[in-house]
């Protein structure tokens, strides 16, 4: 017969912890929408890609391809959204969002609009050279080129463009004229996009600014760049209004500078 080991101890079962549910806001946060990412099992769906025929937009973006390579972005951040209500439902608008180094900022900015809006949105700074440039065409990337932009504004896409990089997430580099004017040319809003994340977390913070609008009725070049400048000051406003991950990147920074 099997002795027992009367030493031993009983097993402590362990009462589970309540289970979050995406999506889940506190009162102050009522607009901001937590996205929920499926991970991407990956082996099926790269056989279906191999076996099946697959189709792009007029644009050459490639949906199941950003659904596919979105789960797997899923894997580096997770997104929370808000402001997204100011965006025009069908209409085309650009996004001008902040650029940090090395973060591919715009790129997650189109990703979390798109999954929050449920429309396919661009993304300017795509090259035109392989193999990049047609990977990039596939998720929704342009050419950093007015008439370009203009076209796809004037074909109603929602497309995002960065300012100019900067050392902090924190910082609103300068707004691109070229693009403000091919903007203003296709009879389109431009809207500020905060975007707040870090290198060394999955959290991060996309919010969209109310329409930025011309403070004088002007026209010629000089029309673009106060429209810019006006863009570049409301994104400021909207970065130093959101919280999140603010904190983290000022102790971020203060540890490079120091």
């Amino acid at each position: 017969m099997a002795s027992t080991n009367s030493s031993a101890r009983p097993t402590r079962r362990r009462n589970p912890r309540p289970a979050r549910t995406a999506g889940t806001t506190s009162p102050a946060q009522a607009n901001v929408v937590a996205l929920s990412v499926a991970e991407p099992e990956l082996l099926p769906l790269a056989m279906h890609r191999i076996t099946a025929r697959f189709e792009v937009d007029d644009w050459g973006r490639d949906p199941e391809l950003v659904r596919i390579l979105g789960g797997v972005a899923g894997l580096r951040w997770h997104p929370t959204v808000g402001g997204v209500r100011h965006l025009p439902a069908h209409a085309g608008a650009l996004l001008v969002t902040n650029a940090r180094r090395y973060a591919l900022t715009p790129l997650l900015v189109a990703w979390s609009v798109g999954l929050a809006t449920k429309r396919p949105v661009r993304f300017v700074g795509r090259p035109d050279v392989a193999p990049a440039g047609p990977l990039l065409r596939r998720l929704g990337g342009l050419l950093d080129q007015p008439l370009e932009v203009q076209a796809a504004l004037r074909d109603g896409e929602l497309v995002v463009v960065g300012t100019e990089p900067s050392r902090s997430s924190r910082q609103a580099g300068i707004v691109p004229v070229e693009h403000v004017g091919a903007a203003l040319k296709a009879g389109v809003g431009i809207y500020p996009v905060a975007a707040l994340s870090s290198p060394f977390m999955r959290r991060s913070r996309v919010e969209v600014g109310t329409l930025v609008r011309e403070r004088l009725k002007r026209r010629g070049p000089l029309a673009e760049v106060e429209l810019a400048e006006h863009a570049q000051h409301r994104l400021q406003q909207r970065l130093d209004e959101i919280g999140g991950l603010q904190g983290i990147e000022k102790f971020l920074d203060l540890r490079r500078e120091g």
